[in-house]
């Protein structure tokens, strides 16, 4: 699960590290990686993702930007899922998007 850096922009799908990981591994890898998502995004696909292969594992991904990415109710001119801290919890907001 990841970003772009995951997903693979600028690089052939075979040179991405999700199939690079796959080629060492030798098991099946879903490359889980979306351009423009931010922290919160990659874990709420991670457990979309989840419940549908049922992984033995999952490695996410992530860089500095992603976090401030959370931060954020629009990306890339687009409304997003964000949380928001509610008492002692962080609440789901903006969904359906």
């Amino acid at each position: 699960m990841g970003d772009s850096f995951t997903y693979g922009d600028e690089v052939l799908d075979e040179e991405a590290w999700p199939a690079q990981l796959q080629r060492l591994t030798g098991r099946r890898v879903l490359n889980g990686g979306v351009t423009g998502y931010g922290f919160d995004q990659i874990v709420l696909r991670a457990e979309q993702l989840a419940d549908i292969h049922r992984p033995s594992v999952i490695i996410v991904s992530f860089i500095e930007d992603d976090v401030r990415r959370t931060e954020m109710r629009r990306m890339w001119w687009r409304d997003k899922p964000w949380f928001a801290i509610e008492g002692d919890e962080l609440v789901l907001k903006g969904v359906p998007v």
